[in-house]
C-alpha cells in the first residue's frame, strides 16, 4: 500500500512538471521590439502555443514572425504596430483564435496572408493606415465583434472578405481608393453598427442584401455615394443618418425600411431631391427627426414625415433645405393638399421628373385637359391635351413641387401627378 502511494505521487509530480513545460508562457504582457527577439521566442518560451495575456509587436526592425509558429490561441490582444520592414504573416499561420486584432503601419504588406488560420476574433478586427495593402487577402474570420478597415489607401474593393458572415460593429473609414464593396460576403449580417464614412471616391454600396436590421446606421462624408442599393433590404434601425453625400440624389430603395425607433438624421445631402423611399417609416417609433441643409430637397410630404408633425409632442428640426421643405406649416401644407391624391396615375408616365426645362407625358388616352396646380392647391395653368403625348415646357415654372391632375369632368379626380421641377 505504501508503495502505491509512492508510485501515484510520482505519476502526479511527473504530470505536474510536464504540464509546466507545455505551459512556459509568460503571466504577463509581451512586446516584442526586434527580430532577435521573435527569432528567439521558442527558446525564451519553449512549448507555449495559448497566451492568456497580450503580445505587441512593435519593432522597425521586424521583418518577419516565422518564429512564432508556435502560437494557436491568444486570449487578450495581438497588436502589430509600426513594423516598417515587416513582408510577410506567415509566422502566424496557426493562429486560431485572438480576443482583439490590430494591425497598422507596416507599409511593406501588400495582402493578409499568413492569418489563413484565424477563424475568431471575439472582439474586434482592425486594420488600418496600411498604405501598401493592396486586398484583405488572407482574412478567413467568419466572426468578428468589431470590424473595421480605416486608412488603407490604396484598397480599391473588399476582395478578401468573402468569409465574413457575421459582425457586430462594421466601420469602412477614410480610405482614399475604395471605389466599392467587391468582395464582401453577400451574407454577411449585421447587429449594432453600419459606419460608412468619408470614402471619397465611393459609387455605391453593394453586397449587402441580406442585411436587415441594425441599430445604428450611420453614412456620411462619402463625396461621389450616389445609391444605396446594397441596403435595398434594411427592415430596422434605431438610428439613421445620412449626413453630407453630395451625389447621393434620392432614398428610393430604402421602400422596406418600416422602423427607425429612435432618431432620423438627413443632413447636408447637397444632391438630394427625394426622401419618399422612407414613407413606409412607422412614424409612431420615432422619437425625433432632423431634416436640414439639403438644398435641393423641398418634397417632404411622404406619409411618414406628415404622420410624426402631426404628433403633438413630436421633435424636430427642418431648416435649410429647398422650399416646401423647409418648416413644419409647408410641409403640412402639402400633406394636407395631397391627403385625398393617388401618388401617380397607373397608366400615364412622364419624364424626366425632376424637371429642369420639359416634360414629357406618355399614355394620356383620354385626357384633354390637365391641370398645373400649386402645392397649396391653386390651379397655375390649363394645358390642353391633343392626342396620347404631350411636352410640357416647365422653365416657366419655379423649382419646387407641382400637382398635375386632368380636369376633364368624365376623368376621376383622383388620378394626380407629382412633379418635382428644379433649375
Amino acid at each position: 500500500m505504501q508503495n502505491l502511494k509512492i508510485r501515484l505521487f510520482i505519476f502526479l509530480l511527473v504530470s505536474a512538471t510536464t504540464t509546466i513545460c507545455f505551459a512556459q508562457c509568460p503571466t504577463g504582457d509581451i512586446t516584442i521590439t526586434n527580430q532577435n527577439q521573435v527569432n528567439n521566442f521558442p527558446q525564451t518560451y519553449p512549448n507555449c502555443h495559448r497566451l492568456n495575456a497580450s503580445l505587441f509587436i512593435d519593432g522597425t526592425n521586424v521583418t518577419n514572425l516565422d518564429s512564432l509558429r508556435q502560437i494557436d490561441t491568444i486570449d487578450a490582444t495581438l497588436s502589430i504596430f509600426e513594423n516598417l520592414q515587416l513582408v510577410s504573416l506567415a509566422g502566424l499561420k496557426n493562429l486560431k483564435s485572438v480576443q482583439d486584432f490590430s494591425i497598422s503601419g507596416s507599409p511593406l504588406l501588400t495582402n493578409l496572408k499568413g492569418l489563413d488560420s484565424l477563424k475568431t476574433a471575439t472582439n474586434s478586427l482592425v486594420i488600418g493606415q496600411m498604405n501598401g495593402l493592396e486586398s484583405l487577402e488572407g482574412i478567413q474570420a467568419e466572426y468578428v465583434r468589431q470590424f473595421a478597415i480605416l486608412q488603407c489607401n490604396k484598397l480599391t474593393s473588399l476582395q478578401g472578405l468573402d468569409k465574413l458572415g457575421r459582425v457586430s460593429t462594421f466601420a469602412i473609414t477614410q480610405n482614399e481608393n475604395l471605389v466599392s464593396f467587391n468582395g464582401v460576403n453577400p451574407r454577411l449580417t449585421f447587429g449594432d453598427h453600419f459606419t460608412i464614412n468619408s470614402n471619397p471616391k465611393l459609387v455605391e454600396l453593394a453586397n449587402f442584401e441580406n442585411f436587415d436590421f441594425v441599430y445604428n446606421l450611420d453614412i456620411r462624408n462619402n463625396l461621389v455615394l450616389n445609391n444605396l442599393n446594397g441596403l435595398r433590404n434594411l427592415k430596422r434601425t434605431f438610428y439613421f443618418s445620412l449626413v453630407n453625400n453630395p451625389a447621393l440624389e434620392n432614398l428610393d430603395i430604402l421602400t422596406n425600411l418600416n422602423t427607425i425607433e429612435l432618431e432620423m438624421t438627413i443632413a447636408k445631402n447637397a444632391k438630394l431631391k427625394s426622401i419618399e423611399g422612407l414613407a413606409n417609416v412607422d412614424a409612431s417609433l420615432l422619437d425625433s427627426i432632423s431634416i436640414i441643409d439639403n438644398v435641393t430637397l423641398s418634397m417632404c410630404s411622404m406619409k411618414s414625415i406628415c404622420d410624426f408633425l402631426k404628433l403633438e409632442i413630436s421633435r424636430y428640426n427642418i431648416s435649410n433645405n429647398a422650399v416646401g421643405c423647409n418648416d413644419k406649416v409647408s410641409i403640412l401644407a402639402q400633406c394636407n393638399t395631397t391627403s385625398s391624391f393617388l401618388e401617380k396615375s397607373n397608366d400615364v408616365t412622364f419624364y424626366p421628373n425632376p424637371a429642369t426645362d420639359f416634360v414629357y407625358f406618355k399614355g394620356l388616352k383620354g385626357i384633354r385637359k390637365l391641370g398645373i396646380y400649386h402645392i397649396s392647391g391653386s390651379l397655375i395653368q390649363s394645358i390642353e391635351v391633343k392626342g396620347d403625348e404631350l411636352v410640357l415646357p416647365t422653365n416657366h415654372l419655379g423649382s419646387g413641387l407641382y400637382y398635375l391632375k386632368p380636369t376633364d369632368p368624365q376623368i376621376s379626380p383622383l388620378k394626380v401627378m407629382k412633379l418635382l421641377v428644379s433649375h
